[in-house]
């Protein structure tokens, strides 16, 4: 198994060199099929004491010209507009960012459940925000029965992390 950014997992998916991938958003291509597996509401997160996070919800239109630290895997094309002041190649590096207070970001919940338990980051959820988790296949290229054992692994384990409300869906 590794770990990467979806641009750079669909290049090895075709290229051969990983037989499947979990990505961020579905993709129309003539040689990938995907299958969705959910869709995950997203947060604004920032440092705690920020007084966003004592609502319940916040509008994308409300987002426009905070400064944002982002990572390049998510919301790439902005409908907001030219969010940022500084972008990360990784999450973690992001959140470090937005801990260091150089920022708000906007993630699924799967990536800052952890930081909100601990209350090392404030949240507040984005309605009209949505991350799609999409399993990618090669198209005509036999599955292995392998590779078909560890794509229902994946939907087993994504069914109990959303049991587990580590991930949240929308609904």
């Amino acid at each position: 198994m590794i770990e990467g950014l979806t641009l750079e997992m669909l290049d090895k998916l075709m290229g051969g060199a990983i037989d499947l991938a979990v990505i961020t958003e579905p993709i129309t291509s003539d040689h990938v099929e995907c299958y969705p597996l959910f869709r995950e509401k997203v947060y604004l997160i920032g440092l705690p004491d920020d007084p966003l996070f004592r609502r319940l919800n916040i509008s994308m239109s409300e987002l426009y010209g905070l400064p944002f630290v982002r990572s390049s895997e998510h919301f790439r094309d902005d409908a907001l507009g030219p969010l940022g002041r500084v972008e990360a190649d990784t999450v973690q590096s992001a959140k470090a960012l937005i801990r260091a207070g150089l920022g708000y970001g906007l993630m699924p919940y799967s990536g800052v459940h952890d930081e909100m338990k601990s209350g090392a980051f404030g949240i507040v959820e984005v309605p009209e925000a949505a991350c799609q988790r999409t399993l990618a296949v090669p198209k005509g290229r036999p599955m292995s029965r392998a590779t078909r054992a560890i794509l229902e692994a994946i939907r087993e384990a994504s069914a109990q992390l959303i049991e587990e409300d580590k991930v949240r869906i929308v609904k």
